[in-house]
């Protein structure tokens, strides 16, 4: 039996980070929703530290060192409801695109080479709504490129089902209750007093 997930607020808050966009896939909900299934790699050696989620510290801090046998941990932490914001250079102000709902799931930190050659990368798998933006233009050219990205806690959370995140599903339509008046989706947030 696999281990229950950690799940935290805080990924890298609010600080620019390098990440190496590897792959993407569209995929649909079950209720006909679109999302996408980003996958990253963000480096961790020769990079700031500051925010860096404990359980990536931890494994970071052991798979640095040059004696260090492992070379892959798998983390059992995810985030939700998280807002990622991309932006095509370190320094630039302007976003190329912000996502709010974001779910950053199956983290997996990888040592590979030695010495000078030696690489401590931080791959994750995020899945977010399918915006417009994302599937028009942004995914096709930056696959494969580098990216620089910010994440904060939003409270919009995408709700996943189990197998919810399968590749585009061939289903039936659904009927069409076009005459039905529309639901009402309402966001939970705290109440502030």
């Amino acid at each position: 039996m696999g281990q229950k997930h950690v799940t935290t607020k805080s990924f890298f808050e609010g600080r620019r980070r390098e990440a190496y966009l590897r792959d993407w896939k569209p995929l649909k909900t079950r209720g006909n929703e679109l999302r996408i299934k980003m996958e990253l790699e963000l480096p961790l050696l020769n990079q700031s530290l500051q925010a860096m989620p404990p359980m990536v510290a931890e494994a970071y801090e052991v798979m640095v060192k040059d004696t260090s046998a492992l070379s892959r941990t798998a983390l059992t932490m995810a985030c939700e409801g998280m807002q990622i914001t991309f932006f095509s250079t370190d320094q630039i102000l302007e976003p190329s695109v912000t996502v709010n709902g974001v779910m950053i799931d199956k983290c997996v930190v990888i040592a590979t080479g030695e010495q000078s050659d030696r690489r401590v990368d931080l791959h994750i798998t995020a899945y977010m709504p399918a915006l417009v933006q994302l599937r028009e233009e942004w995914l096709w050219q930056h696959l494969h490129a580098t990216v620089y990205t910010e994440t904060v806690y939003s409270q919009s959370e995408m709700l996943l089902k189990d197998g919810e995140d399968d590749e585009f599903e061939d289903e039936e339509p659904e009927e069409d209750n076009s005459d039905a008046e529309p639901e009402e989706e309402s966001a939970q947030m705290p109440l502030v007093h």
